[in-house]
């Protein structure tokens, strides 16, 4: 089996894997937080250059240069940054993530469903009652999510709708 596709956890920091990249320096699957702090090793333009140039020379099985003990290093300091950050968030700051994370939810569910009346893989409800009103819907879902997405990433708090009737 690939390697790849059975990897369940990051390799590096430990943390689930909901999507991976494999590392320049060696075969290890990274979440995107260790592929981010990879990138930004001391290393890492030799271990890229390096990679390259075996693939162009026909050699797809590159296991990589390794990783120095500078790199190391780095790496180790980035992964203890990360863990301080964690453990420095506040009971507020969680609660304020977990209403984030349930808006986007909702939003990106709400989407979906509209997509799907608007590609007839879906029947028409109440309150899309045709086509034309799944596509508009559709439309104006995506720019809440973009509008939503913006403002968490820049750690505005988002105000969740007191009820379903609320939300739309």
């Amino acid at each position: 089996m690939d390697p790849m596709r059975s990897a369940v956890a990051c390799a590096r920091c430990g943390s689930t894997l909901f999507g991976s990249t494999l590392s320049r320096f060696n075969t290890q699957n990274l979440c995107r937080l260790c592929a981010a702090d990879e990138r930004e090793a001391p290393g890492y333009a030799a271990a890229e250059a390096a990679e390259i140039a075996a693939v162009r020379s026909g050699q797809f099985g590159f296991v990589g240069v390794g990783l120095s003990a500078a790199d190391q290093a780095f790496l180790l300091a980035r992964r203890a940054a990360r863990r301080e950050a964690a453990f420095a968030l506040t009971p507020a700051d969680c609660r304020r993530l977990a209403i984030q994370a349930a808006e986007l939810y909702r939003l990106s569910r709400c989407l979906a469903a509209c997509a799907a009346i608007a590609a007839g893989d879906a029947p028409p409800t109440g309150a899309i009652d045709s086509r034309g009103a799944a596509i508009e819907a559709v439309y104006r879902w995506i720019e809440d999510l973009k509008t939503l997405v913006t403002r968490v990433v820049a750690g505005v708090p988002v105000e969740v709708p007191a009820s379903p009737e609320a939300a739309r």
